[in-house]
């Protein structure tokens, strides 16, 4: 065999190693009321979730009724117990929600963690360990904007406007900081701290307020982990699913509602 063809192998293997660095992880189901629903990547079909045994890897996601939740526990490593921080971050999906669990991996040799929530309806509160923002993420992306946090408590929910393929988007701070960037260009549009919200219109203007704190009550703060979303704040909005009106794939002449109806045919 030629030299030269022997050590152009040599260079193609060290050029895919770097890739073996990467540790996917998993996200467990700790907590679930009503009906919900999960769905691997790649797949349509609807398992019903099961608490302390469904696991979610990069690309799942979940899907909520009326009147449901689930509560993942980002599997990771723990952070330093005190300041107010969790040990490890949670994410509670809110009713009527799609939420893609879009990227999940640790860097073996730093230990380093990236981790990106992906948000195409509904709402969910984020309860992220103190994290070292110099080498880890952790997003979550909704349609108009990228939330980046930096060891905090906060809530994010994506309502889908009138206007088909329009979003009103918000964001509402308990603990800590959240940079919201672009979608895009991942450039820093706002920086929100403790009470702040943040409403991005359809038509992409930013409305911003506060909120009376609420720390103290809970773990984070509030029955909720400090937030919960004024219902009023979505008027002028379509509050359906984006292409069928009712829940996400529900079959035809299912209720929209809780009574005991199963809105994805579970298996």
């Amino acid at each position: 065999m030629p030299k030269w063809v022997w050590l152009s192998g040599l260079l193609a293997v060290f050029v895919l190693l770097p890739g073996v660095y990467a540790e996917d992880l998993t996200a467990l189901v700790i907590e679930a009321g009503g009906i919900a629903a999960h769905v691997k990547k790649g797949s349509t079909q609807r398992l019903q979730v099961q608490v302390n045994q469904t696991r979610l890897a990069a690309g799942d996601r979940i899907i909520t009724g009326p009147n449901s939740r689930v509560k993942l526990l980002i599997e990771g490593k723990e952070g330093q117990p005190g300041g107010g921080e969790p040990q490890q971050s949670t994410v509670d999906i809110k009713a009527q929600s799609i939420v893609e669990v879009s990227e999940l991996f640790k860097d073996i040799a730093s230990g380093a963690e990236n981790i990106r929530i992906g948000i195409k309806r509904g709402e969910v509160i984020s309860n992220v360990r103190k994290i070292d923002t110099n080498s880890e993420r952790f997003e979550v992306q909704t349609p108009t904007a990228v939330a980046a946090v930096r060891g905090t408590n906060f809530g994010a929910r994506v309502l889908p406007a009138v206007q088909h393929g329009k979003f009103k988007v918000t964001f509402r701070v308990n603990r800590g900081k959240v940079a919201i960037l672009d979608p895009v260009t991942r450039s820093s549009r706002r920086l929100l701290e403790d009470g702040d919200i943040l409403d991005i219109e359809p038509n992409g203007a930013m409305v911003e307020s506060t909120i009376k704190s609420t720390q103290g009550s809970g773990p984070g703060g509030g029955s909720e982990g400090g937030i919960e979303f004024d219902r009023n704040r979505g008027e002028g909005l379509d509050d359906r699913d984006d292409d069928t009106g009712t829940f996400p794939d529900r079959q035809e002449g299912e209720e929209d509602d809780t009574g005991g109806k199963d809105p994805g045919n579970y298996r």
